[in-house]
């Protein structure tokens, strides 16, 4: 999933901001598949990709709430 994900990203060359916003959802959906898979992974690695993971997710909370304030 995570790999179609970021191949679709990349061959995408339509900058129409409904589709740079539909790409940016669909590889918010495989981060998110990404994030289960490695919350039932017991390692140390898959445990500090997960926090780099939810760093992202949190990150992107974050612009989105400033988006919906600014609109």
């Amino acid at each position: 999933m995570l790999e179609d994900a970021v191949e679709k990203a990349s061959r995408d060359a339509d900058l129409r901001i409904s589709t740079l916003e539909a790409t940016i959802d669909h590889l918010l959906m495989a981060l998110i598949e990404l994030q289960i898979w490695l919350e039932v992974t017991p390692s140390e690695a898959a445990r500090t990709l997960l926090d780099e993971v939810w760093s992202q997710l949190e990150r992107r909370a974050r612009q989105g709430a400033v988006m919906d304030s600014i609109w």
